[in-house]
This record gives structure tokens, C-alpha cells and sequence, in this order.
């Protein structure tokens, strides 16, 4: 799998695990302090959960304190309706009432949201399959936690639509591995006719290159 789809899947996974762990983890009882604060809860959830894994050392990229711009904020927020539209709506309430706050979670989070962002952009195909794979997996986990906790009449039924669910996972995540295959094909023979014409003009490309770093004019060709 090319490095950046591994990229991909691993920050897509991560934001499940942390809406889902989110989800598992509210109360019954909410305090009636602001309808929009589950939604914060969420994403703060959700920036802890890939903290987790992080290794010890410095950040790259925007930390949680610093402004997104305008382009950025909306694209995340774009991408986190994709995978859980219920989750965006509330999100978009909470801007209205702590907009500050919501653009430091979401600087937070942002350096693991770019990759899938670039998925977006270089191949919406993937990008799709891997939103409905996001959207899949927490209906599986609420599913089963349905079948956990339910009665013995109701647990039969339940076990059946999870079971109906899973199996269409299943061919979803079949459909993604042959796209990032057929991508890492044509990866493949992309880095071949490179290196065939590369190899036909060895001797223009070194006499470039020489040219180049003996400060003349030359094709960016090396």
C-alpha cells in the first residue's frame, strides 16, 4: 500500500475511534449548560485519541492555540461533515457560540486531517470510499453495542441487521484495496516510463545538471 493511502487509512481510523470512544463514553444525563457542548466534548475526544499514539518530541504542523485560516477551517469542517454529518452540524452550532475555541480543536486536529484532505484532492474516488468506510464502521459499533446491551427476545434481530451491516463493510473495504491497488499499478508504471526515458537521455540530463550547478541556465530535467 503507497505510504500516503497508509497515511490515509491511519488518520481515518483514528477520527472513528475518537468519535466512536466519544459516543461510548457520554453520559446518560447531559447538563443543560449548552446543547452544542457534546459536540466540543467530541472533538476534544477526538484530538486526545491521536495524541495517544503519538511518540514523545516536538509537534509538526499548527498547534491547538494557533488561528486557522479562513480556506483551512472551512475544509475541515467540510471533511468532519463528510464522515458524521450529525457530528458537523453540531460542530457548526458550537462556532456560533465559541468560535475561538472551535478553531483551536480544530488547529489541533488538523495535521491528521490534512492527508485524507489531500486524498480529497488527488483521487475523490477514494476519498468517497473511504468516508462511506468511516460511516460504516460507527454504525457497526453502535450496532454492536445495541446487541450488547439488549434484551435475549430483541438481541437476535439485532445481531442479524449487524451482521447485514458488516458484510456490506466487508465489500467496501474490498472496493478500497482494489482502487489503492489499481493506483500503486499505475504508480508502478509511471516510475517505469520515467526511468526509461530518464535512462534514453543519461547523457543530456548529467550535462544539464553540470550546466546547472555551474550556475548557466539549464532544463529542471535532473
Amino acid at each position: 500500500m503507497p505510504r500516503h493511502a497508509r497515511i490515509a487509512c491511519l488518520i481515518g481510523l483514528c477520527v472513528l475511534a475518537g468519535l466512536c470512544r466519544a459516543e461510548e463514553q457520554a453520559p446518560a444525563t447531559q447538563p443543560a449548560a449548552s446543547p452544542a457542548r457534546p459536540a466540543l466534548d467530541k472533538m476534544r475526544q477526538l484530538r486526545d485519541h491521536w495524541d495517544e499514539d503519538r511518540p514523545p518530541g516536538p509537534r509538526r504542523g499548527p498547534m491547538g492555540n494557533e488561528p486557522l485560516s479562513p480556506d483551512e477551517r472551512e475544509q475541515a469542517l467540510r471533511l468532519l461533515e463528510d464522515v458524521n454529518p450529525e457530528l458537523g452540524d453540531k460542530i457548526k452550532l458550537w462556532r456560533d457560540i465559541n468560535p475561538e475555541r472551535v478553531d483551536q480543536v480544530l488547529a489541533g486536529i488538523q495535521p491528521r486531517l490534512r492527508p485524507l484532505m489531500a486524498l480529497q484532492q488527488s483521487d475523490p474516488q477514494l476519498y468517497d470510499l473511504k468516508v462511506q468506510d468511516l460511516r460504516l464502521e460507527t454504525q457497526t459499533r453502535r450496532l454492536a453495542s445495541s446487541v450488547r446491551h439488549a434484551s435475549a427476545e430483541n438481541a437476535p434481530a439485532l445481531r442479524q441487521q449487524l451482521k447485514t451491516v458488516v458484510t456490506q463493510h466487508f465489500d467496501l473495504r474490498q472496493q478500497i484495496r482494489q482502487r489503492e491497488l489499481e493506483n500503486l499499478r499505475r504508480r508502478i508504471d509511471d516510475l517505469q516510463k520515467q526511468i526509461e526515458t530518464r535512462r534514453d537521455a543519461r547523457d543530456e540530463l548529467i550535462d544539464n545538471r553540470v550546466t546547472e550547478l555551474t550556475g548557466h541556465e539549464s532544463q529542471p530535467q535532473w
